[in-house]
């Protein structure tokens, strides 16, 4: 009998059940477990072969700290200026930090999913 090397995109995939759907929560709401939550996220979000540069790329900088910075944002404005902008301008920034998280939580389940159901696509 001869015995082949596993797959080492499907052995990935079986390794990391866990790890690519906590990254997800971890990238969304991390920040509020004592501020190193969204830095994990972060760590297995590049560590993971799953995840393509554009979609790491996307997690990282589509509002960094995930939505309760998006909403400390939306409710106190950004810290380090006192500004005040003009009601539509506030209405689209509220939109882009409170929904930008929310976007890229989604993007990166639909890509979660895809790999998942076709272990080919992943990037490593």
């Amino acid at each position: 009998m001869v015995s082949r090397p596993p797959n080492t995109k499907t052995s990935c995939m079986r390794i990391s059940r866990l790890r690519e759907p906590l990254t997800i929560p971890l990238l969304l709401v991390g920040i509020m477990a004592g501020g190193v939550g969204w830095f994990v996220g972060l760590v297995m979000l590049w560590s993971s072969p799953i995840w393509r540069t554009r979609d790491k790329v996307l997690g990282t900088l589509l509002i960094p700290g995930g939505l309760p910075y998006g909403l400390l944002i939306a409710l106190f404005g950004l810290p380090v200026v006192n500004w005040n902008p003009a009601p539509p301008v506030g209405w689209a920034i509220l939109a882009i930090v409170l929904l930008g998280p929310l976007y890229t939580a989604g993007h990166l389940t639909w890509r979660l999913v895809r790999v998942y159901r076709n272990p080919d696509l992943a990037v490593g």
